[in-house]
């Protein structure tokens, strides 16, 4: 394939992630749909004009105004157009094209950096180590201290346990110890700060507790496991230099853009694209840019920064994706048989 018509594909199809972030920025648009109240760090401002400006990719209209978003806690600031979410959320493309504003392009690390997308990112991984024990990567063990009660979020009022758990890097040795009141608040508010109201001070809650955000990156994505895992999956792609058959249930499609980004870990250039990882017999996909597995492969880490994308590998989810065949349904057919 072609890297112009791997970028072509990739325009239309849309990178996944894109389309959760455009997701998560629209639910604080009451303009576009959204109802979500913005967390107590964000301010967002709205401003709407008489008009509908039409997106020249699809012929969808929206309002011909902007949005300007604001993270009162990091004092930084993004102003866009609401044609740029409309492109996030329906066409997975940093790249906007309209009939007012033509064609640009969102800086979509800094509407992360903004919107506290990577908190929310690892509370959604957090949240699904704690369902699902069982599946936890070799180099993480999860032990629960659950406690009778439940304590008020000091942002939205909502009760959660007031117990903690204790996550340990087995690999690294390093550990931490979390109130599930700290998760809510990575998941719920995209927040690193955390607490009960102030009235509420006897239970032992600080309305100034603060998560290090640093060190549980750390917990959670370096692993030996990971290098190991990463130089599997890159293998099987042509553009990191893979030339490995690949399994007969895994379909990989590369999608290489004209250009490089920079590995903030150690420097190394990569295709600035993404691939698509589906496994054909259970339906399961997965999209990521190339440079996050180079982070894998090379630095055994889930967390890759790179200087166009940035997040994490969910590892857990795309080991299952390639290590399964069957889906259980049709085991349990052919053993009935």
């Amino acid at each position: 394939m072609s890297e112009g018509a791997g970028h072509d594909h990739g325009r239309h199809a849309g990178e996944i992630e894109l389309k959760k972030l455009g997701h998560l920025l629209l639910g604080y648009l009451p303009s576009m749909g959204g109802r979500i109240r913005p967390p107590r760090y964000l301010e967002v401002e709205e401003r709407l004009m008489r008009g509908a400006e039409t997106c020249t990719l699809c012929g969808v209209t929206v309002t011909m105004g902007e949005v300007s978003v604001h993270n009162l806690e990091h004092e930084l600031r993004i102003d866009l157009p609401l044609i740029a979410v409309h492109a996030l959320v329906t066409h997975g493309d940093r790249g906007f094209h309209g009939t007012l504003h033509g064609d640009g392009e969102l800086d979509v690390g800094r509407l992360k950096d903004v919107l506290n997308y990577e908190e929310y990112r690892l509370g959604r991984l957090l949240t699904g180590l704690l369902a699902h024990t069982s599946l936890l990567p070799e180099h993480l063990t999860i032990e629960e201290h659950m406690m009778r009660g439940v304590i008020p979020c000091g942002e939205c009022g909502d009760h959660v346990n007031m117990g903690s758990f204790r996550i340990t890097n087995t690999h690294n040795d390093e550990a931490m110890e979390l109130p599930y009141l700290a998760l809510h608040a990575l998941v719920e508010h995209k927040d690193t700060c955390f607490g009960a109201p102030e009235e509420g001070g006897d239970d032992g809650a600080s309305p100034e507790a603060h998560l290090e955000i640093e060190t549980l990156r750390r917990i959670l994505g370096q692993s030996r496991a990971h290098a190991e895992f990463g130089a599997r999956i890159a293998g099987y792609l042509p553009v990191l230099g893979g030339d490995v058959p690949r399994p007969r249930h895994l379909d990989v499609i590369e999608h290489p853009q004209r250009g490089l980004e920079t590995c903030a870990t150690c420097g190394e250039s990569v295709n600035m694209g993404h691939f698509e990882l589906r496994n054909i017999h259970t339906g399961h996909e997965m999209q990521l840019p190339f440079v996050a597995i180079h982070s894998l492969a090379s630095h055994g880490d889930a967390y890759f920064r790179g200087s166009l994308h940035r997040g994490w590998v969910d590892v857990p989810l795309i080991h299952r994706l390639v290590k399964r065949t069957w889906p259980i349904v049709q085991r349990v057919r052919r053993t009935q048989r």
